[in-house]
């Protein structure tokens, strides 16, 4: 959209340049919100029904790697320019 606006080609590296001179730094937005007191009496329950599984009970649990790997240039997340504080 900005090149058809300004009617030049303009590089992603560029468009970075200029918001960083403007004090703006790329971040991710903050997704995760924090827990409730309920929710960690919750999450505390289902700890305590646990507690007494064998190495059996938790062989049928499937545990979800968390980590984030990208092997193009775009990861598709969302980030937002401010300024710091």
């Amino acid at each position: 959209m900005i090149r058809a606006d300004v009617g030049v080609a303009i590089v992603p590296q560029t468009i970075s340049r200029h918001l960083a001179e403007a004090n703006l730094k790329s971040k991710r937005p903050f997704r995760a919100l924090s827990l409730t007191p309920e929710h960690r009496q919750l999450r505390l329950q289902w700890c305590q029904a646990r507690s007494v599984w064998n190495v059996t009970d938790w062989q049928n649990v499937v545990f979800r790697d968390e980590s984030w790997f990208v092997l193009g240039t775009e990861n598709n997340r969302v980030r937002v320019w401010r300024r710091p504080g």
